[in-house]
């Protein structure tokens, strides 16, 4: 795949014009595809060593929007934080835990496509013992008959080319491997969305994806 994209790129730049710059610029798409899907093949079945130590999980997220907030206001997403600077910090694999947000996130903004919500919060048990960090957004919702596939590998509501289904299952096999839970709601719970938002006329039931760690707080 990589001398495919590398040729392509490098005929690209003697030509300028024409069908076959065309077709050059197909090739170069559907290679740019099928590295993605590889990638996440790969991440799907690799179970690479994990370096793992206390983290803010306040911070990871805080540092995955700095990445995406800009693109997403571009289609008129906005992004809201709400975050609980009582959570105590987890032990985990930094870098892991940034690819599960920015799973979330991309999902979330797939999912709205242009003007919408993104609500990223995290909150501390009423009981104490653990958290919930959760990501919800303003978009059509997932079906009920869905919710139960989210996870399982290769399964996707997005259209053909625009997803491979593995997103999700990558996220679950990270944030189980950290002795945590992912699940969904749909349509999202009225306490994960601002009271004072104004909702518009084409925002749907929405999506929530919810983090969970318990029994670790101290």
């Amino acid at each position: 795949l990589g001398v495919i994209l590398g040729y392509s790129q490098l005929m690209m730049d003697d030509i300028t014009e024409g069908e076959l710059l065309e077709n050059l610029k197909v090739i170069e798409k559907q290679a740019k595809v099928c590295r993605k899907i590889v990638a996440d093949l790969l991440g799907f079945s690799r179970h690479s060593y994990s370096a793992r130590e206390a983290v803010d999980v306040n911070t990871t997220m805080q540092e995955v929007i700095i990445l995406v907030e800009h693109a997403f206001s571009l289609n008129r997403i906005r992004i809201v934080e709400k975050f609980d600077d009582s959570i105590p910090p987890l032990v985990a694999d930094k870098e892991q835990l940034k690819q599960v947000w920015l799973n979330l996130l991309n999902n979330a903004a797939d999912a709205i496509g242009e003007e919408g919500l993104i609500v990223v919060q995290s909150r501390r048990n009423a009981q104490g013992d653990g958290f919930t960090c959760s990501i919800a957004d303003s978009g059509p919702g997932v079906a009920k008959e869905h919710l139960g596939k989210l996870f399982d590998p290769f399964f996707t509501t997005k259209q053909v080319g625009k997803g491979t289904g593995l997103g999700l299952s990558v996220s679950f096999g990270i944030i189980k491997d950290h002795g945590g839970t992912i699940s969904a709601l749909s349509p999202v719970p009225a306490d994960y969305l601002p009271e004072d938002w104004e909702k518009p006329t084409h925002a749907g039931p929405g999506a929530v994806f919810l983090v969970e760690f318990a029994g670790i707080a101290r």
